[in-house]
């Protein structure tokens, strides 16, 4: 799906990227919803890797795509930090609206 962003043109409405570390134990997913007022929800597909442990989500929002941080205000931008647990190839999560979500996840071992 693609949205207009001000005057620049369509950009796809989610935004995501990923990167494993070296010994394959951790996967950690960065994504953005562009989308100025609606959440989207998503699935997250590892193939025929297992999730295993918590995640630990990080999401960076605020009260309106506008907001910024600023010394003396701290009701712009801000960073909520939640745990989950985790334990298939597969997550759902649903990325509140002009959000950046970032997921770092443990992976099982390979058979």
């Amino acid at each position: 799906r693609t949205r207009n962003a001000s005057r620049l043109g369509p950009f796809d409405v989610i935004d995501v990227s990923a990167s494993r570390s070296v010994d394959r134990s951790t996967v950690t997913v960065s994504l953005i919803n562009r989308h100025e007022t609606d959440a989207i929800a998503t699935t997250l597909d590892f193939g025929t890797t297992s999730l295993t442990g918590t995640a630990l989500r990080f999401e960076v929002n605020g009260r309106d795509v506008t907001a910024v941080n600023d010394f003396g205000d701290d009701g712009g931008a801000f960073v909520t930090e939640t745990r989950e647990p985790v334990s298939d190839t597969e997550m759902r999560v649903t990325l509140p609206a002009h959000s950046h979500t970032f997921l770092k996840l443990s992976l099982a071992p390979s058979a």
